[in-house]
């Protein structure tokens, strides 16, 4: 399952402590939040959920200042065709599964 959104929910920002405070604030209006960087081959995000303080504290405690973090409120899987596309990809034998993702 792959989804793309294109209407803002997902920012990218600089970790800074005004970043850390919004992803809190969204935090305590939405519960969970998707936190994320790039992957090294920077074409994948690797992701983590946050819900308070203890679990942005460690998710910040291996990154490098400034490091570029992708943040939102946990989206739906949303499929508009113009704010969000989400795609059910095959699996390596090339065959659409109904499987949990």
């Amino acid at each position: 399952m792959v989804s793309f959104y294109f209407d803002g929910r997902i920012r990218c920002r600089a970790l800074d402590d005004d970043v850390a405070g919004e992803i809190l604030d969204l935090a305590v209006r939405h519960g969970d939040v998707v936190v994320g960087t790039l992957g090294e081959d920077r074409l994948e995000i690797l992701v983590d959920f946050v819900a308070g303080p203890n679990e942005l504290s460690e998710f910040c405690s291996a990154l490098p200042s400034g490091t570029q973090v992708f943040f939102g409120a946990f989206p739906g899987r949303d499929d508009d065709g113009v704010g969000a596309i989400t795609l059910t990809l095959p699996d390596a034998d090339g065959v659409v599964r109904a499987h949990p993702h």
